[in-house]
């Protein structure tokens, strides 16, 4: 275990009470999955954006290199 930070590759801003990707980082799981600047997260892992704190939503993004992670999102 190298505790090499992974996370998918994006940045987020909260925008009333929606959290919106603001960057995508080339060559990371956002821009591979096809996340695109605007969209809004609905769900991270099938647990809904509006039921967590920031703290939490940040931390199912980030992780081990490798760690899958499920977004949803509108666009």
């Amino acid at each position: 275990n190298t505790g090499q930070y992974g996370g998918i590759g994006a940045v987020t801003r909260e925008i009333g009470n929606r959290t919106v990707v603001t960057m995508i980082m080339k060559g990371y799981g956002a821009e591979k999955g096809g996340l695109k600047i605007g969209d809004e997260i609905i769900r991270i892992d099938h647990l809904e954006m509006a039921k967590l704190s920031r703290e939490e939503s940040s931390q199912l993004m980030k992780g081990q290199v490798g760690t899958p992670v499920s977004l949803t999102v509108k666009r």
